[in-house]
Order: C-alpha cells, then sequence, then structure tokens
C-alpha cells in the first residue's frame, strides 16, 4: 500500500501512475453533480485501487457521496459513505488524518439530510451512526460529531430531554471545529434546539448572540431573522416584529436564511413576505418531506391573506401529508405536533394527509396557479423543471421524418407550453416548424407561416426567452432572402416584414444589422442602386458595432454587389482581409465559390477540377450545404467547362428543385451552361423557359424588369 506519506517520495513508473491520479483528481472535481460524476469517480476509485493507493481510493468515495447527497439522492448516498467508512476500517492509516476527520464529520448533516428522508428506515440511520462512532473514536478521538449527530436525531423524534442532554455533552467536549462563540456553531446549535424546545432556542440564540462580534451584515440579518421566525412561533408576534424593522424585512434576501424562517420572520409584513412566497413556490420541490414546514410557510402566508385561498389549504395538505410521512417512519407524532402548534395557529383546520400518489398533482396545481408567466427554462419553477425540460424536444421538430411528423410536434409542444404558461415554448414550437419547412418542408408553407411567427415573436418579445430571441434576431435576413423569392409575397408584406423586424430589434435590445442586411438584399433584387449603398452602409456599420458574426455582413456585401454588378464584386472581394473571407469553414466555402463565379463572369476563367473537387470535399460531396447560404447558381455557373459538371448536372437540379422557389436562378445557371455548350440543347431551353417564367412573376410582383434583367446578366 502507498500512505500518503509517501506520495512525495516516489519514483520511476509509480510516481507517473500516482502522479496522473492526482491530475485526474483535480479535473474530476470540476464536473458538475450528476450521475456521471458518480461514474467517473468509480472508475477513478479502480485506478487507486489498482495502485493500491488508498488516500485517493477513499477521496473517490467521498466524492460519489457527496456529489449523492448534495444532489438529493440520499438513500445512495448512504451506501457510498458505508463504502467510505470500509476503505477507512481496511486501510484509514495510509488516509492523511484530515481526511480522515473530514469524512466523519460529514456525518451530522448527512444524518439530518437522512431523517428528512421517510424512505430511509429509522434502524438504518441508527446502524450508521453506530458504525461511525466505532469507527471515529478509535480514530480521531473526538465524539463531538458522534454527539450532534445523536442530537439531531433526538431532535426529529422530539426527544427533548434525549436532545438537550446530548448537546450539553457536545458542548462539553470542546472540539475546535466546534466553538461555542463560531457562528456556524451557533446556526447548528440553533436548528437542533427548535426541533424540541422554542424557549430554549429563543434563550440560546440570544445568548449565543449576544457573545458574537458579528461584523457581517449577512450574519446579523441571519440570526435576526431565525430569532423573529422562532418569537413568531412561539406567539411572540410584536418581539418579533421590532426584531425585523430593526434590521429591514430587505436584509433577509442574501442571507442564507432558511425558508421557513425567512418567511415567517416577515410575517407582519405582508408585503414582502407575498412576494417570498411567491419566490419560494419556485424554488424547490413541493412534495420533499424534509421541506414540509417550507411548505408550512408558504400556506400561512397564503392563508393569513385569505383564509379561503385554494392553494394556501392544498399546501397545508401538502405539508401535513410529508410530516405525516416522516412520523409514520419515526414512530412519533412529533413533526404534525410542530405544524399544529406552531404553524398552524390562527388559520383555518388543517385538512387530513393526502394519499402520497396525489402529491404531485396537488403541488402542479398550485404552482400553475400561482405563476403568470415563464420566461425561460432556467426560470421554470423548480418541481416542474423536468416538464419544462422535456419542451426542449422542440430541435426534434428540426430532424422529422416528414412534415406530418414535424407539425404534430409542434402542436404538442405549444400545447403543453401553453399549460405551463411558457410563451418561449410556444414560440420555439412555432419558429422551429417554420425553419423546418425552410429547410426539409415545403418552402411555401414558410412563407405563409413566417410573417404569423414573426408577429407572434414580436408581440410577445418581454415574456420569451433570450435565446429565441436572439435566434430570431440573428436569423432575419437570411430567411428574408428566401422569402423574397416567392412571388406570392407581395412587395407590401415584404416591408412589413422588415418594419416588423426593426420594431422588434429596437424594443428589445436586439441587434439590428440583420435588418440592415435585409433592406440591402431587397434594394439589389429591385435593382435601386442608391438605396443598396445606403443600406450596406448601414449594414457594415451596425455589424461592426454589434459584433456580427465576422465575415456574415461581408458576405452580404459582395452577393448584393454581384446581383447590380459582377465587375464591381470582382474589385470588393479581393480587397476584403483574409480574416474575413477565412472566418470559418463556412466562409471561407462560400467566397471561394464567389470568387471562382466572379473569375468566370468577369475574366471567362474556368474553374478547376482540383478546385471543384476541393469544394465538394468540404461537404462531403453534399450539395445541399453548399446551397445553404451561398445560392448554387454561382457554384453552377463557376463548374461551366468543369470535366465534373455533367456527372453533378442531374444532383444539381435536383438539389436545386428541392430549394425552390429560393434557388430559382439556379435553373437559370443550368440552362446557361447548357446552352452555351449546346444552343439547342432541350434540357438547357426547359429550364430557362421555367427560370424566365418564374422571373416575369417576380417583375410583376416588384412592379420591374429587375429580375429577367438580372437573371440575363448573371447566368446568361
Amino acid at each position: 500500500m502507498i500512505s500518503y506519506e509517501d506520495i512525495g517520495d516516489l519514483e520511476g513508473e509509480v510516481e507517473e501512475q500516482v502522479q496522473e491520479i492526482i491530475d485526474r483528481r483535480q479535473e474530476l472535481g470540476d464536473m458538475p453533480l450528476s450521475l456521471a460524476r458518480v461514474e467517473a469517480f468509480e472508475q477513478f476509485y479502480q485506478d487507486a485501487e489498482n495502485i493500491e493507493l488508498p488516500h485517493f481510493m477513499a477521496t473517490a468515495r467521498y466524492e460519489q457521496f457527496i456529489t449523492l447527497s448534495d444532489g438529493g439522492m440520499p438513500r445512495e448516498a448512504a451506501e457510498y459513505y458505508l463504502m467510505l467508512l470500509d476503505v477507512l476500517e481496511r486501510h484509514g492509516q495510509y488516509v492523511h488524518p484530515s481526511n480522515r476527520a473530514a469524512f466523519y464529520r460529514s456525518a451530522p448533516s448527512f444524518i439530518d439530510s437522512l431523517m428528512r428522508t421517510p424512505e430511509v428506515p429509522l434502524e438504518t440511520i441508527r446502524g450508521l451512526l453506530d458504525r461511525v462512532e466505532g469507527q471515529a473514536l478509535a480514530d480521531v478521538g473526538s465524539p463531538a460529531d458522534i454527539l450532534l449527530a445523536r442530537a439531531m436525531v433526538a431532535s426529529r423524534l422530539g426527544h427533548q430531554a434525549e436532545t438537550l442532554d446530548l448537546l450539553d455533552r457536545w458542548a462539553a467536549v470542546e472540539d475546535p471545529e466546534w466553538s461555542p462563540y463560531d457562528d456556524g456553531t451557533v446556526r447548528v446549535e440553533i436548528g437542533v434546539l427548535e426541533g424540541v424546545s422554542l424557549a430554549a432556542a429563543i434563550e440560546t440564540q440570544r445568548e449565543r448572540t449576544a457573545d458574537l462580534y458579528l461584523r457581517d451584515a449577512d450574519a446579523r440579518a441571519y440570526h435576526a431573522f431565525v430569532l423573529a421566525s422562532l418569537l413568531s412561533q412561539a406567539g411572540e408576534v410584536d418581539e418579533a416584529r421590532r426584531v425585523i424593522a430593526d434590521i429591514g424585512p430587505e436584509a433577509g434576501a442574501d442571507a442564507e436564511v432558511t425558508m421557513d424562517d425567512h418567511l415567517r420572520a416577515l410575517e407582519s409584513f405582508p408585503v414582502e413576505a407575498a412576494a417570498e412566497a411567491r419566490r419560494m413556490l419556485a424554488a424547490f420541490d413541493l412534495t420533499s418531506p424534509g421541506e414540509y414546514t417550507a411548505i408550512a410557510a408558504i400556506a400561512r402566508t397564503l392563508l393569513l391573506a385569505d383564509p379561503d385561498d385554494a392553494n394556501g389549504l392544498d399546501l397545508m395538505r401538502i405539508a401535513e401529508t410529508n410530516a405525516a410521512r416522516l412520523d409514520a417512519r419515526n414512530g412519533t407524532d412529533a413533526q404534525r405536533r410542530i405544524l399544529a402548534e406552531r404553524w398552524w395557529t390562527g388559520l383555518p383546520p388543517a385538512p387530513s394527509p393526502a394519499p402520497e400518489d396525489e402529491l404531485a398533482g396537488i403541488a402542479e396545481r398550485v404552482i400553475l396557479n400561482t405563476i403568470d408567466t415563464v420566461v425561460d427554462f432556467a426560470d421554470a419553477p423548480y418541481f416542474l423543471r423536468d416538464d419544462y425540460t422535456a419542451l426542449t424536444s422542440f430541435t426534434d421538430i428540426y430532424s422529422a421524418p416528414d412534415a406530418e411528423t414535424a407539425a404534430r410536434l409542434a402542436a404538442e409542444i405549444e400545447a403543453e407550453s401553453q399549460r405551463l404558461r411558457f410563451p418561449t415554448g410556444v414560440g420555439f414550437a412555432r419558429w422551429s416548424l417554420c425553419i423546418y419547412h425552410f429547410s426539409d418542408g415545403e418552402r411555401r408553407v414558410a412563407f405563409r407561416m413566417f410573417p404569423e411567427v414573426q408577429n407572434f415573436i414580436v408581440e410577445n418579445a418581454a415574456v420569451l426567452s433570450p435565446l429565441l430571441l436572439d435566434s430570431f434576431a440573428t436569423s432575419f435576413a437570411l430567411l428574408f432572402d428566401e422569402v423574397l423569392t416567392s412571388p406570392e409575397v407581395s412587395l407590401a408584406d415584404l416591408r412589413s416584414m422588415i418594419e416588423n423586424q426593426q420594431r422588434f430589434a429596437d424594443e428589445n435590445r436586439q441587434p439590428s444589422y440583420p435588418v440592415a442586411v435585409a433592406r440591402a438584399i431587397l434594394a439589389a433584387h429591385l435593382g435601386d442602386v442608391e438605396d443598396l449603398e445606403e443600406w450596406q452602409f448601414q449594414a457594415m456599420q451596425l455589424g461592426h458595432a454589434q459584433e456580427s458574426p465576422v465575415g456574415a455582413v461581408e458576405l452580404s456585401m459582395v452577393l448584393t454587389t454581384a446581383r447590380i454588378s459582377p465587375e464591381a464584386a470582382a474589385q470588393l472581394l479581393p480587397a476584403l482581409p483574409d480574416d474575413v473571407t477565412s472566418a470559418d469553414e463556412e466562409k471561407t466555402r462560400n467566397f471561394s465559390v464567389l470568387g471562382a463565379y466572379l473569375d468566370w463572369r468577369t475574366a471567362g476563367r474556368a474553374a478547376s477540377d482540383g478546385w471543384v473537387d476541393a469544394i465538394l470535399d468540404s461537404v462531403d460531396g453534399d450539395l445541399e450545404e453548399i446551397n445553404s447560404t451561398t445560392p448554387l447558381a454561382y457554384f453552377i455557373a463557376a463548374l461551366e467547362g468543369s470535366a465534373r459538371f455533367d456527372d453533378l448536372l442531374e444532383p444539381l437540379e435536383q438539389t436545386a428543385r428541392r430549394a425552390l422557389p429560393h434557388s430559382w436562378e439556379s435553373l437559370a445557371a443550368l440552362g446557361g451552361v447548357l446552352l452555351r455548350r449546346d444552343p439547342a440543347d432541350a434540357r438547357g431551353r426547359a429550364l430557362l423557359d421555367e427560370a424566365r417564367a418564374h422571373a416575369a412573376a417576380l417583375d410583376r410582383r416588384n412592379a420591374t424588369t429587375s429580375a429577367s434583367e438580372q437573371m440575363e446578366r448573371l447566368w446568361l
């Protein structure tokens, strides 16, 4: 076995193995509380055991125990605490003494959490205590932590004499970790005392805090709120009010006061109490047995304001049920007596406990009755967090196998979001379905949906998640470019979309550069050079100020310039810095395709087969990827003269047709390449006729001839 004392003297392979364990300990310590963390430390334990390193074997078991205990799984945590004790029993001499002491010192708080968990039998808790006591006394010598843990058990059982005796013996040990003049010691002592004697708790609270020199304002607020809560529970309401009035009812916000003490201390301040009750409702699991006094505190606040409040009566019933579960496990009536004597005084008669399987439904009803709107997933009520998290399945809409499935998923998410008062879920469902139709479904459906989705988001922006607002704001120009190509969408509707988006950006502090880009795109398609130049300038200015993704606005500027003058675009593109044209893999490909097109259009230089292969390799042969941000037509035109064109002709046309009407110019580009090779090519003529018909429809919508003229100039 390798002792903790020998770690600094190791050499060779063993030293490397131990160092690897030490390094990994740091990495695993940064993992969030989760079952994955438990599993990671299981492998860590095995690796430490393989090289006979008990110090880190014990560390692994302790970290697993803490992860489960802090993660709300005390029963599972108990199993790992017992495994930790096994390591200490077999190999404790090889584990650093300070670590061993810390492991045993976890016993009181852990035992208390088990006492708040009715599923853990009382004999199991007592057996664990006996095991810890035997090992701790033999190892570290001090009985302080065990006496405190036993006092906690006695307090939860309502055994007053035993609790007071154990606390006296605990104080007499004079363990430096539990100094009577330490703020933390006082907090623990009062917490145990109040379970069996309010009078003793109040007296001790006053004596101890008088001896403490509390410099920290939050510490002073903590003790004031605890004292006020105890006084209120004891019926000394006027005195409780004076305590809080002296320190200020707002002082408890950052004082780490327990929820029940915080709310009870505010009882004489109904406005502040009501606000705190609303916050508490969203902060914890209403069905958790160990939180029955916090639930009682909320119920009391609601019922003092309105004795007929249905939510208060429901919460009363939940508290009674949880207290009864704890009493049943303990074989006492201590918890229900606490409710009757301290929390239900002056209230309507307490309802009888509910069946356990009804608690979740009652709790959900209370929460949904008392919340107005949930804006973000992070703001979801704790008890319903899983229900809100399930709504993230809106991402499944993107990968739905067909439009019917996508629509069904969106409808289900929207209905559940409305039930949960969650407009963000409604917005995500509609927005995701719209995106689905833009990419994989029927684009004309997307064109009809987009204004409706836009109106919903614009009108409800104040209660929507920043994630949704950001996604909607930054993708506007790209989607507007698609909608613009549908003759069915009127010019008036297009302008209305832009103005709605501008209002949305202005009112919600969202980036407005996508709106300027959309205005530039519209001006380019209408052939309005003056407007185009103005909005290109605005887009560049706003994009810089609002930190647009590098290269995004510049790409749009080259595309809109090319629509009016390929020659001007051919001069603009080489002037852009490399960090713009190579900002990421997608930008590199887009600018490369544009450059190849402009070389062909202005200088007659055909793209090399090597360039074609490189572009195709960059997207794993998926032409949809090329078409996603740079119109496929540019790639098609650049292929003229390439030996790869004939092989790609069929998949290029299929890709273009799947993206109609947005990719209508790809049909013109294909027709142009075919007809320049053979003016009599029937396929080329058919493609060109189809493209010209679409251009004519756009011209009728726009009351211009720009679509037809640009088609001729760009592709023919």
